[in-house]
């Protein structure tokens, strides 16, 4: 019986093995940028829920303090704040089960993952500065919530806020002054610490690049960093951002800490 087709056949030839090759690579190179997309969509919903846990916290903590919202960090004491309890800071360098040790821990259930964007990764260190709380999270708490000038005084009550008032972003990890002014306490003004741009467009057909916000309210929404930057430098004032209650311009144009 003469052979068949198959057993004539044998193996690949270069020419048939070198188009198998290339249509790999062209799937490859059209599939890369739609997984790329998916991931950053996957960690932009990751670190919105992230802010969402913080701002269930903030209001688990509220309900039991009489709607008083929690110290910021360092605060106007020597009592635990929000993130961290300044007496009880490991280092430097800071590590991150220093939370463990400030108000939010407990309400969300000694969850390490959630104080940090799933962009960052470990060890979290800013080379420049070694007392940054940086390793802590990558988030911080608007400073309007403290009452400065006035020691172990708490803070205002969530009640005295409007409720498009913005209380959790993440901020730039880098750039000028980000060591010293971002990440040295964990609490910061919408100058001191802008709004980061690493993620990417909400959606596919927005233009622009935005990130999570947690109001006080209780509700996550993206907010651009064109937006964020009218808001902190033009008004009008006070905003979303700058929103202390009875403070001039709600704390804006260099009156925070009123």
């Amino acid at each position: 019986m003469p052979p068949s087709r198959a057993s004539q056949r044998g193996a690949f030839t270069l020419v048939e093995l070198l188009v198998v090759v290339g249509i790999i690579a062209l799937l490859i190179s059209i599939l890369m940028p739609a997984l790329g997309r998916a991931r950053e969509q996957a960690n932009r919903i990751k670190c919105g829920n992230n802010i969402k846990q913080l701002l269930n916290a903030l209001h688990m903590y509220a309900s039991e303090h009489k709607q008083a919202l929690p110290y910021g960090n360092p605060g106007t004491s020597q009592a635990p704040g929000w993130m961290y309890d300044p007496t009880k800071l490991s280092g430097p360098p800071r590590k991150q089960e220093d939370v463990q040790h400030g108000t939010f821990h407990r309400y969300l259930n000694g969850n390490y993952g959630i104080w940090h964007c799933p962009n960052d990764v470990e060890p979290y260190v800013i080379s420049s500065y070694a007392g940054s709380i940086f390793p802590l999270s990558s988030y911080t708490i608007n400073v309007v919530i403290v009452q400065f000038l006035l020691p172990n005084t708490p803070s205002l009550k969530m009640t005295k806020f409007k409720p498009d008032s913005i209380m959790f972003w993440e901020p730039m990890e880098s750039g000028p002054g980000a060591a010293a002014s971002v990440w040295d306490d964990g609490t910061s003004a919408a100058d001191q610490s802008p709004l980061t741009t690493r993620h990417g467009p909400q959606r596919s057909r927005d233009k622009e690049k935005s990130s999570a916000v947690g109001y006080i309210d209780g509700h996550v929404d993206y907010v651009t960093r064109g937006q964020w930057d009218e808001w902190n430098l033009n008004g009008p004032f006070p905003n979303p951002v700058w929103c202390k209650p009875g403070a001039p311009l709600g704390g804006g144009k260099n009156n925070w800490w009123n």
